[in-house]
C-alpha cells in the first residue's frame, strides 16, 4: 500500500513559501486542489506534488458571517472559483468586502463568471492560505 504522508502540513509549508501546489494523479492526470492523497477521479494513491495554474473564473459568491474559525471572526466575502480543468475551490475574496456583495452579484449576472486567480495571503501570523483575487 502507498504511504500517505502529512499532506496538509506540506501544503501549508508550500503556501508559506508562496507556492500554490496541488497533487497530480500519476495514473489519470487529474489535479487535486486542495491536495488530497487519493485521486477523487480514479481512486489512485499515486499522487505527486505539482504546481497549479491559479487562474479561473468566479461564478458565485456569498457572505461568510462566521469568519474563518479559529483564525478570525471577521465577516468576509467568499467566492466559488472554477479552474480551467473544471475543479472548484471555495475561498475568501481578498479584494472585495461584504458591502460589495450586491455589486459583484450584478456583475456576474451581466457579464457572466468573473476572471480571477488565487494568490497566497496571510491566514494569521503563522500561516498563509490561498485567497481569491478577482481581476
Amino acid at each position: 500500500m502507498a504511504s500517505i504522508g502529512p499532506v496538509i502540513k506540506e501544503w501549508y509549508d508550500y503556501l508559506n513559501q508562496g507556492k500554490m501546489m496541488g497533487m497530480k494523479c500519476q495514473d489519470c492526470g487529474s489535479m487535486e486542489f486542495p491536495p488530497v492523497p487519493v485521486c477523487d477521479h480514479c481512486g489512485s494513491m499515486h499522487m505527486e506534488w505539482a504546481e497549479i495554474d491559479p487562474h479561473g473564473e468566479v461564478f458565485a459568491i456569498n457572505a461568510n458571517s462566521t469568519g474563518i474559525h479559529p483564525y478570525t471572526n471577521e465577516v468576509s466575502l467568499s467566492g466559488y472559483l472554477r479552474f480551467k480543468d473544471g475543479n472548484i475551490f471555495i475561498g475568501r475574496i481578498d479584494n472585495y468586502g461584504v458591502e460589495q456583495q450586491d455589486e459583484l452579484i450584478e456583475r456576474i449576472a451581466k457579464e457572466g463568471p468573473l476572471k480571477a486567480e488565487l494568490v497566497v495571503g496571510p491566514l494569521d501570523e503563522h500561516f498563509k492560505y490561498p485567497w481569491i483575487h478577482i481581476l
